[in-house]
């Protein structure tokens, strides 16, 4: 559930708190969620994972060991930037993609769609955004902005 193809590779959980990108023709993953690696230790269960190639991102959606709140971890393909939406309050049994929206279906059997706009005054008081995924170590370039970009969802 965790398995998603994009165009650098196949993007996965190989450890508990770690994301891998197993590159095309590759044959050793290299590691790209040390950024997020407390978030998945507290959301450990990924229970989908989607790429919306509209927006260029790659969606984990993580759920406490017990089921009862979710997190979704954004990867950005582009940048190669990680953001955050949530925690919520229910769990994610299944996602998926449809004209260029993510579905989720709760542990509440509600259905949620991620909205495509946002109101200008609307903010997302639950977005983070992370430092660049380095993929070797020779690479220090980094940065990390505050940001309130992020899918919002409805029912």
């Amino acid at each position: 559930r965790s398995i998603v193809e994009i165009s650098a590779g196949i993007l996965f959980q190989g450890l508990r708190n770690q994301i891998y990108l197993l590159p095309r023709g590759g044959v050793t993953p290299t590691p790209v969620g040390f950024a997020v690696e407390e978030l998945l230790n507290a959301y450990p269960d990924i229970s989908a994972a989607e790429y919306l190639s509209e927006d260029q991102t790659v969606r984990f959606c993580c759920n406490n060991e017990a089921g009862t709140e979710s997190l979704i971890l954004l990867f950005n393909v582009r940048f190669l930037e990680w953001f955050t939406e949530g925690p919520y309050s229910f769990g994610i049994r299944a996602a998926a993609k449809a004209n260029g929206r993510l579905y989720l279906l709760t542990t509440g059997n509600a259905v949620l769609r991620q909205l495509t706009t946002d109101t200008p005054s609307v903010f997302v008081p639950t977005a983070w955004r992370s430092t660049w995924a380095q993929s070797c170590a020779s690479c220090t370039a980094s940065r990390a902005r505050n940001t309130t970009a992020g899918a919002r969802l409805s029912r």
